[in-house]
């Protein structure tokens, strides 16, 4: 009992020491879904941290992140992108519901530079756009990135009290983290079909976004994805919960896959008959 007394109070110091830049206001970002935001401590984000999502490829993890980023900037702010590839459409992600006044987009341009420096200027400009007190989010694709680069990253938005969403390779997940969250993002071929968590984490990491960067009048084959969530870090609760979801890439509108609908249904109505039994009012839906 001691130990364990002595362990929790030396958690809690670390805890202090990595947070000391952190202002926590109490109010939390919202992750645009119901379902998410009840996996997560005081149902969504701090803002002041940086979010993970890492995946092996597909465009759930776009569309879940991107969602965020919306509501962290609903009550004003600007939205920085991260755009290295030219591949952002801004018109897709208009139609989930991002204000395009406030978007800034980041693309760089590799003047005749090395690789390393152009990596380098991009890594910058990401840590200052973090800093910015303007800034109510960064989001976009980020590579895997050398452990000093993530824990400044970390302090930067602490100090602007900005929320950093990065998409990453899966690989990320062998890496030392400095997110306050941290999603994997498995995709499932077929509607109601199981699928592999951590999936493609010996496999390149081939991110697909033509659903953020068609071009009018081209729309996704199939704007309807599936896709398992598993949360595997986050401070202040248990991580291992999964959740299956299906995404409209189109609306951006995300609820339960239809197997876990129909189970969570069948669940609900079964709490609700036993209530009735028992003369006790049933829950809202």
């Amino acid at each position: 009992m001691a130990t364990q007394k002595l362990l929790d109070r030396l958690r809690d110091q670390i805890r202090s020491f990595e947070t000391a830049g952190r202002v926590d206001d109490g109010i939390r970002v919202s992750s645009g879904c119901t379902v998410i935001d009840r996996l997560l401590p005081a149902s969504g984000y701090q803002r002041g941290t940086l979010v993970q999502w890492l995946t092996g490829g597909g465009q759930g993890a776009d569309y879940l992140s991107l969602l965020v980023a919306r509501q962290a900037c609903q009550d004003g702010g600007a939205l920085v992108v991260l755009d290295p590839l030219n591949q952002f459409y801004p018109a897709a992600a208009a139609a989930i519901g991002i204000n395009l006044d406030n978007l800034i987009i980041l693309r760089t341009e590799n003047l005749g530079g090395t690789q390393e420096e152009f990596q380098t200027d991009l890594l910058w400009s990401i840590d200052q756009a973090l800093r910015c007190p303007a800034v109510a989010a960064v989001w976009g694709p980020l590579d895997l990135i050398d452990e000093r680069w993530f824990r400044r990253f970390q302090l930067s938005a602490e100090t602007g009290g900005c929320l950093g969403l990065f998409i990453q390779p899966i690989q990320a997940a062998r890496q030392p983290s400095w997110a306050e969250v941290q999603w994997i993002v498995s995709h499932m071929p077929e509607p109601g079909l199981g699928c592999t968590l951590g999936e493609g984490l010996s496999t390149p990491y081939t991110p697909d976004r033509r659903s953020l960067s068609h071009p009018p009048g081209q729309l996704p084959a199939n704007p309807e994805q599936q896709v398992c969530l598993q949360l595997t870090r986050c401070r202040g609760t248990h991580t291992g919960k999964t959740v299956k979801l299906s995404i409209n890439t189109i609306t951006g509108n995300v609820q339960l896959a239809r197997r876990d609908h129909e189970q969570h249904s069948r669940n609900r109505n079964r709490k609700n008959l036993s209530a009735n039994k028992r003369g006790v009012r049933p829950a809202a839906g």
